[in-house]
């Protein structure tokens, strides 16, 4: 907003008037410019929340301020050749410079929401991660867990030659499968049968809770 009050003061304090045509059209092109930045500003500002979901936004205000670039070089480019006296050369390249500054805050706030969106990708993709690191680690756990298991699981059936270890260690596998994916009964088990919390679930004292958990830990 600045540069572009600044370019309106400079059009009223120095005076011009009678601007050659080809001159301000080429002005008109960077306001034209301008306008189209602001309202896509305007309209993108309210997803500030989610700067990834903006990629559209600041690769239009890049796209827009590389045609103000080149609209800002035709006007220079214009206005030597123009035969103007030079005083009016000066003011006019004033404009000019200040609608140019313009356009480069615009692609400046694109270049800030799109390292904000960089940012916030760096840390999904740390937490994604974390994640994988903390599922692996699991199932390293319960890929050695298995060992124990299958081996407590089939000892007696092999050691009595009842099955073959082949076929114990399969069924072995298949009925933890299943009793993993169809069964609770361990872990309510474990969770409510072996310690009673439930008189105690509802304190909301530290100390009523270990009282009630020691108590429980007591033999009958």
């Amino acid at each position: 907003m600045d540069f572009i009050d600044e370019a309106g003061d400079l059009l009223v304090l120095y005076g011009i008037t009678n601007i050659p045509e080809e001159i301000l059209t080429l002005l008109k092109s960077q306001i034209a410019v301008l306008t189209h930045c602001a309202e896509l500003t305007a309209q993108n500002m309210p997803a500030l929340k989610s700067p990834v979901d903006m990629r559209d936004y600041w690769i239009e205000i890049n796209r827009l301020e590389n045609e103000g670039d080149l609209t800002y070089r035709r006007a220079l480019t214009t206005l030597f050749d123009s035969g103007l006296d030079p005083i009016t050369i000066i003011k006019l390249k004033d404009v000019v410079e200040s609608l140019e500054a313009c356009a480069d805050a615009f692609e400046h706030l694109a270049n800030v929401i799109e390292s904000l969106a960089l940012k916030e990708s760096c840390v999904v993709d740390l937490n994604l991660i974390l994640v994988c690191v903390v599922i692996a680690v699991a199932l390293f756990f319960s890929y050695t867990n298995g060992f124990h298991d299958a081996a407590n699981a089939i000892a007696t059936s092999v050691s009595t030659k009842a099955w073959t270890p082949r076929a114990a260690l399969l069924m072995a596998a298949v009925m933890n499968i299943l009793g993993a994916m169809m069964g609770t009964a361990v872990a309510k088990t474990i969770g409510e049968g072996i310690i009673s919390i439930s008189p105690y679930a509802e304190s909301t004292q530290v100390e009523m809770q270990q009282k009630g958990w020691s108590s429980s830990l007591q033999p009958s």
